[in-house]
Parts: C-alpha cells; sequence; structure tokens
C-alpha cells in the first residue's frame, strides 16, 4: 500500500517512501519477495545521480603533480560511488542490485577511458603519460570486468532480466572487444522477488585498487 502510494506521486508520496525504508530498517529480514524490489528501487533511487556527478569530474593537465592531484581527486570521487551504490547492493535485492553493480562497473570503466586520454603535460610526451598510467588503465578495466560479471552472475542466478541486464551484456563484450546483437537477447519478465545472495553483497567489502 506504501509502494502504491509512493508511485502515484501524490502529495503523501515523500512519506509513504520513509514508511517503506522505516519498516525495512527495522527488520530487514522479514521483508522479503516483491518487498524487497521496493525498497531496492526507492534506494537506487536516491543513489542514481552518483555516476553521472562522478563523471564530470574530469582530469587537469599542465603539470605531472596538477594531473596527480586530479587522479586522486578522480579516485575519491570513485569511492564516494562505491558507497553510494553499496547502498542499493546492502538492501540484497537483485532486481535493483544488478543496476547498482552495473553502474560500479560503468564508472570504473569511464575512469580507465579517462586515463587513457589524458591532458597535456608540460615536458612529456603523450606516450610518456600512457605509460606511467597504464597500470591503472588496465586495474580500472579489471575492477570494470569484475563488476560487470558480478551482475551478469546476478542476472542469471536470479533470473531478473530487465534494461540493467541487457546493459551489463553490454559492458562485458565492450571490455572483451566483442560485438553483440541485442535482437538476439531475449529479456524475459521477472516477476518474482528474491534476496540477493551475501556472496554479492561481500563483493563491495573485498579488494578495491
Amino acid at each position: 500500500a506504501f509502494y502504491r502510494i509512493y508511485r502515484s506521486g501524490a502529495g503523501e508520496a515523500a512519506q509513504a517512501a520513509q514508511q517503506i525504508k522505516a519498516i525495512f530498517n527495522r527488520n530487514p529480514s522479514v521483508v522479503s519477495g516483491e518487498a524487497i524490489r521496493y525498497v531496492g528501487e526507492l534506494t537506487f533511487k536516491e543513489v542514481e545521480g552518483a555516476v553521472p556527478r562522478f563523471m564530470k569530474l574530469g582530469l587537469a593537465g599542465g603539470t605531472v603533480d596538477v594531473l596527480a592531484k586530479s587522479i586522486e581527486n578522480k579516485a575519491l570521487g570513485l569511492q564516494q560511488v562505491e558507497q553510494a551504490l553499496g547502498r542499493v547492493v546492502g538492501t540484497k535485492d537483485p532486481y535493483w542490485g544488478v543496476a547498482a553493480l552495473y553502474q560500479l562497473g560503468l564508472a570504473n570503466e569511464h575512469f580507465a577511458e579517462i586515463l587513457a586520454n589524458p591532458p597535456a603535460i608540460q615536458g612529456a610526451s603523450k606516450e610518456d603519460v600512457l605509460k606511467e598510467l597504464a597500470p591503472q588503465i588496465a586495474g580500472r578495466k579489471q575492477e570494470a570486468m569484475k563488476w560487470y560479471k558480478t551482475a551478469q552472475d546476478t542476472v542469471s542466478q536470479f533470473k531478473v532480466y530487465n534494461d540493467w541486464s541487457i546493459r551489463t551484456l553490454g559492458g562485458v563484450n565492450r571490455l572483451s572487444g566483442k560485438k553483440v546483437q541485442f535482437d538476439d537477447y531475449v529479456v524475459s519478465p521477472d516477476f518474482l522477488g528474491y534476496e540477493l545472495a551475501g556472496s554479492m553483497t561481500s563483493s563491495l567489502k573485498g579488494d578495491r585498487q
């Protein structure tokens, strides 16, 4: 009932959302099935702006120190993205968890791309700069693939195909250098709610670069 009010956009929508979160926070273990998806959706909507904000953080050139500082700031921004999206994964909702896991992959893939196209540095050629940044670029690509694969595993395990599962497939294929015809990728409707496995949640607490 609270979710219906929230989705209606009526004046009580915000209050209904707070009620949903309050019920979940009091005892998460008793919230299951379709109700878990409602919590996942609310949490995702709260943090979905994290990745677009992160992508607006550019790298600065001119000197080595300036570039290094901007890379450091970018890395701090990525940590904030991980913390924000970790809240979605923490709900254990696989439906919106796939969206969060995909965006974690996307954020790392974006970081790799921006490192691969650094701004000009005085006294250093682009080739020299790229040589220095190569380990970081490779590391971010590996991290991106890890999140895409985790999202893909979640799709397979819980059968929660949605638009985000299609994007996940695209991410895996981009980093693998493959092309895919999405016409051949059939998305089945997902009607059942499941709880995301603890192993998926613990991925956020694993090794980070």
